[in-house]
């Protein structure tokens, strides 16, 4: 006998019926929830879900994403659907204090030993992003012989290696941007805390203090940029950061991270 299909009713109301039969609690875990906002008639889903959730008694819905300003347009924006629809939690980055011997344990049971003072400087090289720190780890682990400790030549193939494979999604990033907004990023790299000055906006080409914050705000919502402080911004993507150093720059980050593993 073939199913009856599901009408959409019921696909909504899931959580709930399975609440019902199994008299438990249901957790709905969606990830990267603010891709939503790209769905065709998006607003008119969204607000279709919010008028089934929010009568659903024995559900919680824990909705995440990696896009910060998207998300924040979702929940925070007054005229968004989703605004108000439950507590919003901002997750810091992992601290070095977590992340290390996190690494340490990973490495030595595999074989392959690494010291705090390395697995410090994975931390440091990645600005504790968590995608990045496992993808340096395990580019650093993969060039690493078993049963031997890692050493300095590891930690630097690894490192070019980071910074081969992060390449062209950096140079994307790049081609992106407009004139103003990377200069914006220049001077931001370059220890600039105040944009609107107009010795920075001479010197970094950003033609009014208004350009400069135009420019900075797009950076912010497109989400390469976030704001740590009232003067203090950080590139989201520590690899585009590294390639920016390099490339935009013309710095020798290699010489650097040379003398940081010595």
């Amino acid at each position: 006998m073939e199913r009856r299909k599901k009408t959409k009713e019921e696909i909504l109301r899931l959580p709930e019926i399975l609440s019902e039969q199994n008299g438990k609690q249901q957790l709905i875990a969606i990830d990267e929830f603010q891709n939503i906002s790209r769905f065709e008639n998006s607003e008119a889903l969204q607000y279709e879900l919010r008028s089934y959730w929010q009568h659903q008694k024995k559900s919680s819905f824990c909705l995440y994403g990696s896009k910060r300003h998207m998300m924040e347009e979702l929940f925070s924006n007054e005229s968004a659907p989703f605004y108000n629809f439950g507590q919003i939690l901002k997750l810091n980055r992992i601290s070095e204090k977590d992340w290390t011997p996190f690494i340490i344990s990973k490495f030595g049971s595999t074989g392959k030993p690494i010291s705090e003072k390395y697995a410090g400087i994975i931390c440091k090289w990645t600005q504790r992003h968590t995608e990045h720190v496992q993808f340096l780890s395990h580019l650093i682990w993969t060039n690493s012989p078993r049963n031997k400790r890692v050493g300095e030549q590891q930690m630097r193939k690894g490192f070019l290696d980071f910074l081969n494979f992060t390449e062209a999604h950096s140079t994307d990033i790049f081609d992106r941007l407009s004139n103003i907004q990377i200069n914006v990023l220049k001077a931001i790299l370059s220890g600039e805390k105040q944009l609107t000055r107009q010795e920075s906006i001479r010197k970094y080409h950003l033609k009014s203090s208004a350009t400069a914050l135009k420019a900075r705000k797009a950076l912010i919502r497109e989400d390469l940029l976030e704001k740590l402080s009232q003067t203090e911004y950080r590139i989201i993507n520590p690899a585009f950061e590294w390639w920016f150093q390099r490339k935009v720059l013309k710095r020798d980050i290699l010489s650097k991270i040379s003398d940081e593993l010595d």
